[in-house]
């Protein structure tokens, strides 16, 4: 008699399915009985760095795009969020306005974004990829971008007493102060060396009360900011003031040139005075009558 033997068939059916949509692969198995399987997985790599510049108080962002099983991420439902930080470090914020303020998304190798209205100070910038419920890590820091402030304008100086100059201007946007500057004739300005000192004036006005007598100078302004580490950041120069020869000569006395002979009815007066530097402006007569 012939026995029969009867041999079971382990059954192990894998079945990977990839979605018309280019998302990432979906793998899943059915066990009707045991074994051993495997299949391979993609991974997604952290950001790449952003590069940024600016012009005024916009900031552009350029986003290199990473790639998940050889498609950029963007491309195949993917994006990227950016978040802006001091520039010596600190808490990032996601930028509140421009087009950098939502999800960065697009096929090509390079995508770009902006922030306008940018805080001024120093910043640099991240991204963090995101594929569909997939985020990444985020990237590095960008280089760090200064916004500045505008410059002041209409800057006037002015002749005031004791060889003192008085120096006037309009507020440049977004600066929390200025400093001044000085030159003699033709040299140079030290801008080093703000004539006000390290702490930059609060206000559009300043007396140069270092001025010297007979001496002509001209003036800039430049406004600052203080940034993320505690340095002043500040703008171009505002226009230059006039040359001003700086006067703490008095005037002589006024010598009458003639006296009237009578000294009833109408009286005209006239008379001279000097002045080394700067000149007469005006003259000013007194009288007083007689008991």
């Amino acid at each position: 008699m012939r026995r029969l033997r009867r041999t079971s068939l382990l059954a192990f059916v894998a079945v990977i399915c990839a979605l018309s949509t280019a998302q990432i692969a979906t793998a899943f198995w059915t066990n009707n009985g045991s074994g051993l399987g495997s299949a391979s997985t993609a991974t997604m790599p952290a950001g790449s760095a952003p590069t940024v510049a600016d012009s005024g108080t916009t900031v552009t962002l350029s986003i290199p795009q990473i790639s998940v099983a050889g498609q950029y991420i963007g491309a195949i439902g993917g994006n990227y969020s950016v978040k802006r930080y001091p520039g010596s470090g600190g808490a990032g914020v996601t930028p509140p306005s421009g087009t950098c303020s939502a999800a960065v998304t697009g096929a090509g190798a390079t995508l770009s974004c902006n922030e306008t209205s940018t805080p001024r100070g120093d910043w640099k910038y991240t991204v963090s990829p995101t594929l569909h419920t997939w985020t990444s890590a985020e990237s590095g820091f960008s280089n760090t971008v200064v916004i500045e402030p505008d410059p002041a304008s209409a800057l006037t100086s002015a002749l005031a007493p004791a060889a003192d100059i008085d120096l006037d201007w309009s507020a440049g946007a977004g600066a929390t102060g200025y400093n001044v500057y000085r030159r003699l004739g033709a040299g140079a300005y030290n801008f080093a060396a703000p004539l006000n000192g390290a702490t930059p004036i609060s206000g559009t006005t300043f007396t140069d009360t270092t001025s010297v007598s007979g001496s002509a100078y001209r003036y800039v302004v430049r406004s600052v900011v203080i940034g993320s580490a505690g340095q002043q950041i500040e703008s171009a120069s505002s226009n230059e003031t006039t040359s001003l020869t700086a006067d703490g000569t008095n005037p002589t006395g006024v010598t009458l040139v003639a006296i009237p002979a009578s000294n009833s009815g109408d009286l005209t007066l006239s008379g001279n005075a000097s002045d080394t530097i700067s000149g007469i402006a005006e003259v000013f007569f007194e009288y007083r009558t007689s008991p």
